[in-house]
């Protein structure tokens, strides 16, 4: 049976500012919820709950590996063999270094680069789901053994130190989740119903590196019916300076 993970706390928020990603306080006191495999329900998938108390950083660390493997054994083989990839232009790169060492306040840390990419499952998608990765969009899907599905896409910045992805649109079943995370432990999520802003519009949580993935899980038992009430937009990357991410410890 399928495993619905709980939310993870973000310790480190970076958010976008007017096509410029600035720096924010690291965020740790307040509810923090459990990324950890849940108790399934009666349909196979637990709603998140909040402990008001708190975990310890160790606790944290456990959870997010134990999500970590889930989502790695979970993601189609063969996708981080076409990823979407976007890189800055010399200017950009220019622009982004003296805007840093002129050391402004708040500090800047990267650029968002657009993608809107359209993600969307079609009557065929639905009718052709199989065991069998398929290509869908910039990525693959493939059915899973509960009746559900998933879908994932590798998406790359050329030299960034670490970047997170700008979702619109978002509107899931409640038997469905987003997912993002590398490939080196990281793993946020689940990003569930329309977002954790209720309005289908937000950014990931932060990943260190060049390189992330998201995946949408359907964990059954009406994965093809679903399938085809689906899209999103994946409509930027935000592309955090090496310099930036380097002065900073993954969660």
């Amino acid at each position: 049976m399928a495993h619905r993970f709980h939310r993870l706390s973000l310790v480190l928020r970076i958010f976008g500012i007017a096509g410029v990603l600035v720096a924010a306080a690291l965020m740790g006191a307040g509810p923090t919820t459990v990324a950890g495999p849940a108790t399934p329900s009666s349909n196979g998938t637990a709603p998140p709950h909040t402990f008001t108390g708190g975990i310890t950083p160790e606790e944290e660390a456990a959870q997010m590996a134990s999500l970590h493997a889930w989502l790695m054994k979970e993601m189609p083989a063969g996708i981080v063999n076409q990823p979407i990839t976007v890189s800055l232009t010399p200017q950009e790169r220019s622009e982004l270094q003296k805007r840093q060492e002129a050391k402004e306040s708040p500090a800047v840390v990267g650029r968002t680069k657009p993608i809107n990419d359209v993600v969307h499952f079609s009557n065929a998608d639905a009718a052709l789901l199989s065991s069998n990765p398929r290509p869908v969009g910039h990525g693959l899907l493939q059915a899973t053994s509960d009746g559900g599905f998933v879908w994932a896409v590798a998406i790359g910045s050329q030299d960034a130190g670490a970047l997170r992805v700008h979702i619109n649109g978002l509107n899931l079943p409640g038997d469905a989740d987003l997912y993002f995370f590398n490939r080196t432990g990281q793993a946020f999520g689940p990003y569930s119903n329309k977002g954790p802003n209720g309005t289908g519009e937000f950014w990931t949580d932060t990943v260190f590196g060049s390189e992330g993935v998201i995946l949408l899980r359907h964990y059954g038992p009406n994965g093809a019916a679903d399938l085809k009430g689906i899209s999103f937009v994946i409509s930027e990357v935000g592309h955090i300076s090496q310099q930036f991410a380097s002065g900073l410890t993954a969660v």
